[in-house]
C-alpha cells in the first residue's frame, strides 16, 4: 500500500513537471519574435517576369530553385492591397497578366510603403512558399527605392 502511494505521488510530480515544462516551451514559442531577412542574402536575384515565366513553364523545376528560399524580385507595381496596422500586399508585374508575383510585407516595412505608387519599380526580397495563381512571397522586405 505505502509503495502504491509512492508510485502515485511520483507520477503526479513527473507529471506537474511535464505541465510546466511544456507551458513553458509553448510561451517562448508564442513569444518569439522571427528574424527580419535584412542580413539574409537572398539565393537568387530575378526579375518578376523571370520567376512566373519559369513557374508557368516548369512548376517542378521552379519549385527546386525557389520554394523555401529567399529570393530577391524586381518589378513594377500592379497593385497594393494595405490595411494599415494588419496586413500589405504588394503584386508586382504586368496589370495585363493573369500570373504575376503576390508579395505579403512583413510589419516593420509598413511605412516604407508610402514611398510607392501603382507603376513603380520595386525590388523585394522574401521566402517563396510556392504558386497558387501567383507566385507567393512571404515575410518580404523592400530592397531599393527605385521609382
Amino acid at each position: 500500500m505505502l509503495m502504491r502511494a509512492v508510485y502515485k505521488r511520483s507520477f503526479f510530480a513527473l507529471l506537474l513537471l511535464m505541465i510546466a515544462v511544456a507551458a513553458f516551451l509553448g510561451f517562448r514559442s508564442y513569444n518569439r519574435k522571427l528574424p527580419t531577412l535584412e542580413n539574409v542574402v537572398p539565393r537568387q536575384r530575378i526579375a518578376a517576369e523571370n520567376l512566373t515565366y519559369q513557374y508557368e513553364h516548369d512548376e517542378e523545376k521552379a519549385n527546386r530553385l525557389f520554394l523555401g528560399f529567399v529570393i530577391q524580385v524586381t518589378g513594377q507595381i500592379a497593385e497594393i492591397t494595405y490595411k494599415p496596422g494588419v496586413s500589405c500586399n504588394i503584386i508586382i508585374g504586368n496589370s495585363a497578366d493573369l500570373r504575376r508575383v503576390s508579395c505579403m510585407l512583413d510589419t516593420n516595412q509598413f511605412e516604407k510603403i508610402a514611398n510607392y505608387a501603382v507603376g513603380s519599380i520595386i525590388t523585394i526580397k522574401g521566402y517563396c512558399t510556392g504558386y497558387l495563381v501567383d507566385v507567393e512571397l512571404n515575410r518580404c522586405i523592400i530592397v531599393s527605392n527605385e521609382n
